[in-house]
């Protein structure tokens, strides 16, 4: 009877453990190892998909701002405000590039062999417009297999909206709006595969799923790790004023030119 008990209870943490798996990768490739045909592949977008072709109006320039408006006095809810209307002015004018060459013919062999994807970003519902022509100008359509066609808006803390295959949460939380999204769809996969850059996004994510009794592996992107560390903060601010006197965003290297 005892080994009896010793097998039920071993079978049922098994059982547990595999509805949520978080693994560190510093390839989008790592993904395939995971991939089933009844799965939904899902992708954030600053530093897993895209990043910024200069300092300025990159996902860390982002963080820095919501920094400086703390310090300023601001509150955290104010200064994430006042840093998300400063980025969406720059990324309007900036240049963006796709972080792993090989992430576009991965998205397309998924799609090909008829496995949905999808994007989930924080960036503001008000950017997902010009983040679809972003996603277009690099070749990326999620919409060619996706979950819906419908243009959906959902409501939690923030407005979060869904376009052809492009859900921005904005500043909600990542994983509460996606089992929102899945729910108003009647949907859930075989199983999820998530890949971020961030570990908060992809912890709030993996408990969301594991909540919903979903299978799901998400990834922890470490691509840019190393370039999120070297940050330039002075040549960042320099861009910036740059920016605001001329509504030019430079390059690094134009950038780095006029410092000298």
């Amino acid at each position: 009877m005892n080994q009896f008990i010793r097998s039920f209870v071993v079978t049922l943490l098994v059982s547990v453990s595999l509805f949520a798996q978080i693994i560190e990768s510093k390839k989008m490739s790592d993904i395939l190892n995971t991939v089933s045909p009844n799965a939904l592949v899902i992708f954030d977008l600053d530093n897993t998909i895209m990043e910024a072709g200069q300092t300025i109006g990159s996902d860390q320039w982002f963080d820095y701002r919501v920094k400086i408006h703390e310090r300023g006095g601001y509150t955290l809810d104010q200064a994430l405000t006042k840093a998300s209307e400063e980025w969406e002015a720059v990324n309007y004018k900036a240049r963006v590039k796709i972080v792993e060459p090989e992430t576009v013919g991965i998205i397309q062999n998924l799609q090909m062999r008829g496995i949905r994807t999808m994007g989930l970003t924080a960036r503001p519902a008000t950017f997902l417009e010009e983040s679809l022509k972003q996603l277009n100008r690099l070749d990326v359509h999620f919409d060619r297999e996706t979950v819906s066609e419908e243009h959906i808006t959902l409501k939690d803390k923030d407005v979060a909206t869904f376009k052809d295959g492009l859900m921005s949460v904005g500043g909600n939380n990542k994983g509460t709006i996606l089992v929102k999204l899945l729910k108003y769809l009647n949907y859930k996969p075989g199983r999820i595969l998530f890949v971020d850059d961030k570990l908060k996004n992809v912890t709030n994510v993996d408990n969301a799923l594991k909540a919903a009794s979903i299978l799901s592996f998400a990834y922890r992107y470490s691509f840019t790790d190393e370039k999120v560390a070297a940050f330039d903060s002075r040549l960042a601010d320099f861009q910036y004023q740059y920016f605001l006197n001329h509504r030019v965003v430079l390059t690094d290297k134009e950038a780095r030119a006029l410092i000298k």
